[in-house]
């Protein structure tokens, strides 16, 4: 699944790209997590 994220998303927004976006929302569950990068957080 991960794999195919650039292949349906290539739209430009302020975060990077949309599958730089779509990535960090399917993480943004685990960010109390000691492990998930700061870098990742974004507001919905």
């Amino acid at each position: 699944m991960l794999a195919n994220i650039p292949l349906v998303t290539d739209i430009g927004s302020d975060v990077g790209g949309t599958s730089e976006f779509v990535l960090m929302c399917m993480a943004s569950p685990y960010r109390d997590h000691p492990d998930y990068p700061e870098g990742w957080a974004i507001e919905l």
